[in-house]
């Protein structure tokens, strides 16, 4: 033992976290890269927290706003007060539609979305609300099962 070379604390742990790198360079890879993950997931949570509390505001909004704003999300080019048109329009044929307590009808979605698509393809068919892959009229009737709508009466017209 007497031969033995003299070891400080500093080499052995230089030395350790030399072999640590070396041996677990994949280990290290794997890591760093979990940690880039991690910012990316992080940037994409606080995207989502962003688009959740827009849409709690956007829930606080009248109905005819919230219907107007999605025709505005589906057609930015559109003409000035059309999205206002639709929501009227779609307001209209549910007040002619939606009895009391029509949302634990089963057959009601089926009948609102026949009616609104009339609606649309006949006075607004230039928009591209209806058709293959649109999802505008399933948005209106969930709108209206959310706010539990019925036909407004005199007490109730704004």
């Amino acid at each position: 033992m007497a031969n033995a070379p003299a070891l400080n604390w500093a080499d052995c742990l230089r030395k350790a976290q030399r072999e640590t790198l070396c041996v677990s360079a994949g280990s290290y890879v794997a890591k760093r890269a979990g940690t880039l993950a991690g910012i990316a997931l992080v940037g994409e949570l606080s995207k989502l927290a962003a688009e959740v509390v827009t849409l709690v505001e956007q829930s606080k909004l009248p109905l005819r706003e919230q219907i107007a704003r999605l025709v505005w999300d589906r057609c930015p080019d559109i003409k000035a007060g059309q999205s206002d048109e639709v929501a009227e329009a779609i307001l209209a044929k549910a007040g002619e539609w939606c009895f009391p307590e029509w949302f634990l009808k089963e057959d009601m979605d089926t009948k609102l979305y026949q009616e609104f698509t009339f609606t649309l393809k006949g006075k607004f068919g230039n928009l591209g609300l209806i058709g293959k892959g649109k999802d505008f009229v399933e948005r209106c009737i969930k709108l209206l099962k959310k706010a539990r709508f019925t036909k407004p009466t005199e007490d109730t017209k704004p």
